[in-house]
Order: structure tokens, then sequence, then C-alpha cells
């Protein structure tokens, strides 16, 4: 009987044991961040009163990354350049403060990463979007094409992947701006917890005033975006080698880093839009 008694015991102080461990894996994995959980208080300060932080590097080789959030998809974006030279880099740190609920669960974890993905997975809505060129000091159009293809050889228009699922999903997309011209990239998917990650890279050469200046697989690009309860934090990244002339390097700087805001303003814009 004392026996029966210790093995009743021991069976109920286990099973109390791994119903903890279960229920704080399962806090853990769903939990939502604070901003003060990612950045340092002064980085924080910046965000939440100009809503932007942004630094721009050139000719590094051993990237250093001042203001990637952490998580699980943060190493992934560190690996996925795998080049010894980086000619340019620019990080860009949006925040956006949520509008009031006007129904109830709009702001739920549940909901805003429902938003987001189907945000992320509708490429062409790039379309049209502009940014603020530096050099004419007016707003110009950024993509005057944007769609999926089929493959990279008939370039067949297929639409967008709005009924896939986002984690690990690839597509081929073709667009036309106004510094590249016509070039396809690749758009690659990844979702951990609150954290979603677009990665996309040209497949293609991108030409500049008719010189190849970027050779295929060496502009990648990143948008990270995570859900922090009232908040939205939308993490930008561009990282290139490209071949250098006289003049080039104020202009790589001016374009690109006007695309990581077209690409927030874009993201933002349709955000309004669903909650609206």
């Amino acid at each position: 009987m004392k026996k029966l008694f210790s093995i009743i015991f021991f069976t109920v102080v286990l099973f109390y044991i791994v119903s903890e461990e279960v229920m704080q894996a399962e806090g853990t994995k769903g939990s939502t961040r604070r901003l003060e959980d990612i950045f340092s208080p002064d980085i924080c300060e910046i965000l939440r009163k100009e809503g932007r932080i942004q630094k721009s590097v050139f000719k590094q080789e051993n990237l250093n990354y001042s203001y990637l959030p952490s998580g699980n998809i943060a190493g992934k974006i560190q690996d996925s350049w795998t080049e010894k030279k980086c000619s340019y880099m620019n990080e860009t740190v949006f925040l956006y403060t949520k509008p009031a609920s006007k129904t109830p669960g709009q702001n739920s974890p549940e909901n805003t990463m429902k938003i987001l993905e189907n945000i992320l997975k509708s490429i062409s809505g790039l379309e049209g979007i502009t940014y603020f060129s530096n050099s004419r000091k007016e707003e110009r159009l950024l993509y005057k094409r944007v769609f999926c293809v089929s493959d990279a050889e008939s370039k067949t228009p297929v639409p967008d992947p709005t009924d896939k699922d986002i984690n690990g999903l690839s597509v081929l997309v073709l667009q036309e701006d106004l510094t590249f011209g016509e070039n396809l990239y690749r758009f690659s998917y990844l979702k951990d917890g609150n954290q979603i990650a677009l990665f996309y890279e040209n497949d293609t050469t991108l030409e500049l005033m008719f010189l190849d200046v970027i050779d295929p697989h060496n502009m990648k690009n990143v948008l990270l975006v995570e859900d922090l309860g009232d908040e939205i934090l939308f993490y930008g990244l561009v990282r290139t080698n490209y071949i250098s002339f006289p003049g080039l390097k104020k202009k790589i700087d001016a374009s690109l880093s006007s695309r990581l805001d077209a690409m927030y303003k874009w993201f933002i814009s349709a955000y309004d839009k669903k909650i609206n």
C-alpha cells in the first residue's frame, strides 16, 4: 500500500511539472513583445518621438547590424548575405501606433497578424506606389508594373499568393521601376510568432544608365514586421554590391533609402485600409 501511494504521489508531481512547462512554453511562443524588449531606451525614445531611425554605411567587410530586431528570424536575415564585402547597406526602422480599435478584437494579435500576412502577400499592390525624389524634390512613381510570374522565360502573370501559407512561401515577381527598368525578383517569406519577414533579391542584372551595376542576387532586401500590441514595428534592410563609377554612390543611397520609405508608406496605407 505504501509503495502504491508513493507511485501515485510521484506521478501527480511529474504531471504537475510537465503541465507547468507546457503552459510556460505556450505562453512564451505567442507572447507579444514591447518596443523596450527590443531596443535600448534611447532608440525607443527616438522611434516614439520621430517614428523613424535610419543608418547607411558603405564598403563594409564585417556587417554590423545596428537595429536588427532580435528573434529566430534575425539569424536567417544575417545569414542571407554570404558575400565577404558589402558595397552598401541601409537599415531603417519605423514605428507605427495603431489607431484606437473601432470593433472588438481589431487590434488583437490574431487579427493583426492576419492583416500583416495578407498585405505582404498582396504583391501587385506595390504597383503605382511613389517615393520622394531628393534630387527632384518631388514625388515620383517607383513601380510602374508589379506582378507575380509563372517562370523567368514566359513571364506569364499569375495571381498574388494570398491563399498560400506564408511561412516558406517563394514567388517570382516582375517589377518595372524608373531607376533600374524591368527586372525579375525572388520574394520569399518566413514567419515566427509575431514576426513576419519578406526577403527579396534580384534574379536579373540591374542596369543604370545603360551600365550593368548590380549582378544577379547582389541586392538583397528584407522587410520585417512585428506586432507589438498597440504598435507595429517595421524594419527595412537593403544590402548590395554594385559596380562603382563616379557619381553612383550618392545616387545609390538616395534611391535605395527612398525605396524603404516608400515600402513603409505603402504598407501602412494598406493596413489603414484594412481596419477602416
